[in-house]
């Protein structure tokens, strides 16, 4: 009997339970939680150096009170809202006091990485136009990120090499460490691309349209490889000292007060000047407007009269122009004018001095101008690349004597 009662206290204790419990007597409280415990922010790169956290089973009443450990990484404001301010490692600490007072604190850990905003190759030891080939060089770059740091701190850079028509190659190659190595001679672009880690990298790779934002800076430079050395006997010719490579020559020179004028030229087998860099410096009485300059470099090179006076000068059956290309840059506070285009000459008959003819099938340049006033003194600077083997290659030699 006594037992019986026992069992019947059970149930009923159960059941009143139950009750309290449907009723509301007897409230279960849900934990409260943060929407996020482990952040990733990016300095400087806009949507990515920002975060929202969110609190649940918070009831209403409840104050919340967020605070950073450390206001130097990152900051918070009163509705959760994390901000990257520099690189480094705090905590997120939300606080949350119910109606009696009691405090329950969550806490989430922010690490704030810094971005290479800007990047600028360039090449240890050695000239980007005097390298050899099946020998390594070390590629070297300056940065600056968005904290304003000029050091690397976490980035992934990969390097890509492509020849100077923009083309993939196998004969040079960039290592991740930046050391560069080419098994035949040629000129190549090398690029650099700034990734936030490998698998931004990895996204971009595998295609390059949809995460073309992903590249942080990117940069490029132009290295020549040889079988010889870039620089011979420095020569004087005005006020230019110039440093040439082998088979480069001065053939002609002039100078005066008023007037410098010469031309290297590079000869193939036959001893035809197959390329050339022709310089004109002479004295104008005043500086001509630059607005004038580039009206009348419009209407003297057009693609018309270039194929004509080209087809006379060869004594071609044909001259073709293309990628006729004009435009204006600045260098320092000078603005130089830039003209280029590719050049066809086709069935050509040179005359030479013994009376024979040279007869050519086809030839093809690149011929790019240069022109400027600075002051009293008008600059005109002529590139014919035949686009041979040339090593280096002549407007290489041009970058390098007049800095362009």
């Amino acid at each position: 009997m006594e037992k019986q009662r026992k069992n019947w206290g059970k149930i009923i204790f159960g059941v009143l339970l139950f009750v309290a419990f449907m009723s509301g007597a007897m409230p279960v409280k849900a934990a409260v939680k943060l929407s996020e415990t482990d952040i990733v922010l990016l300095l400087g790169e806009g949507g990515k150096d920002t975060c929202s956290l969110e609190v649940s089973g918070a009831k209403k009443g409840d104050m919340i009170l967020f605070s950073s450990k450390d206001e130097a990484v990152a900051v918070v404001d009163k509705s959760g809202k994390i901000t990257a301010v520099s690189p480094g490692s705090t905590t997120i600490i939300c606080t949350i006091t119910d109606t009696s007072g009691k405090k329950t604190r969550k806490k989430a850990t922010v690490r704030v990485y810094d971005n290479i905003k800007s990047i600028s190759l360039g090449l240890k030891k050695t000239k980007p136009n005097a390298l050899f080939k099946n020998k390594t060089y070390q590629l070297s770059y300056t940065c600056k990120t968005a904290a304003g740091a000029n050091k690397n701190t976490g980035n992934y850079i990969y390097y890509e090499v492509l020849t100077r028509k923009g083309k993939t190659t196998a004969n040079a190659w960039v290592e991740l460490s930046g050391k560069f190595t080419a098994k035949k001679c040629a000129t190549y672009i090398v690029y650099a691309y700034v990734f936030q880690d490998e698998g931004a990298y990895q996204n971009w790779a595998n295609n390059r349209e949809k995460y073309k934002d992903s590249i942080l800076a990117k940069d490029e430079i132009t290295l020549t490889v040889t079988t010889k050395n870039y620089k011979k006997t420095e020569r004087k010719v005005g006020n230019y000292s110039i440093n040439l490579p082998e088979g480069y020559e001065i053939t002609t020179q002039e100078t005066s007060k008023d007037c410098t004028l010469f031309l290297v030229q590079v000869k193939n087998s036959n001893g035809y000047a197959i390329s050339n860099i022709q310089v004109m410096s002479d004295q104008v009485d005043e500086a001509e407007d630059v607005e004038l300059l580039a009206a009348a470099l419009s209407s003297t090179y057009t693609k018309e009269s270039l194929q004509e006076s080209w087809k006379l000068a060869y004594n071609a059956k044909k001259a073709t122009v293309k990628n006729l290309n004009m435009q204006s840059s600045m260098r320092g506070e000078q603005e130089i004018f830039k003209i280029s285009y590719e050049l066809t000459l086709k069935n050509i008959v040179i005359p030479t001095e013994e009376g024979s003819k040279i007869k050519i099938d086809r030839m093809d340049f690149v011929n790019t101008i240069y022109t400027w006033y600075d002051g009293k003194t008008h600059r005109s600077i002529v590139v014919t690349d035949a686009l041979e083997s040339l090593q280096p290659n002549i407007t290489e030699v041009a970058a390098q004597m007049f800095e362009f």
